[in-house]
């Protein structure tokens, strides 16, 4: 497992923010796909995103830090405890093949 949904962000949390989060807890140059759906709403209206990481085991440490852990995604926002599960599709590839947007960002 590579690529994770991480769900029940706040709605105002944007890409930057995430990648910065993502960042300065240790994960950076270890993912190298965001993709945050534009209509990516849960049903209680909480934000998620697809986060691929460039080994498996940088995955599963990101779901070992962050999972039910609360979480500042950007200042003055609330802290959101996250569900982090691992994705349908799974790879850069398989990822690009299915995205429909074609909003994928690429950072390596």
């Amino acid at each position: 497992v590579t690529t994770l949904v991480i769900r029940r962000l706040p709605k105002e949390t944007t890409r930057e923010a995430l990648m910065d989060t993502l960042d300065e807890s240790g994960f950076k140059n270890l993912y190298d796909y965001v993709y945050v759906p534009k209509k990516g709403y849960d049903k209680d209206k909480k934000r998620y995103v697809f986060v691929n990481f460039v080994s498996s085991s940088h995955a599963a440490s990101l779901t070992k830090k962050w999972q039910s852990r609360p979480q500042r995604l950007a200042p003055g926002e609330k802290m959101a405890t996250l569900r982090i599960e691992p994705a349908r599709e799974q790879g850069l590839k398989a990822n690009l093949a299915s995205s429909a947007e074609g909003a994928w960002s690429v950072f390596s």
